[in-house]
């Protein structure tokens, strides 16, 4: 929820047919999740693993 929180109007998040898309401000491309918790914990992720 934090992570929400901190990037809520930073991000585009949308859901079609394929699950769950998160694409982070100033990113050419994002992360899925086939639940919204999971594009989450992918963004959260995806977020760490860039910081290094």
């Amino acid at each position: 929820m934090d992570w929400i929180e901190r990037h809520r109007a930073t991000q585009a998040v949308h859901l079609d047919g394929s699950g769950w898309h998160i694409v982070p401000d100033g990113e050419s491309c994002g992360v899925d999740g086939e639940t919204f918790r999971a594009a989450v914990d992918a963004a959260m992720k995806a977020e760490r693993e860039a910081q290094g």
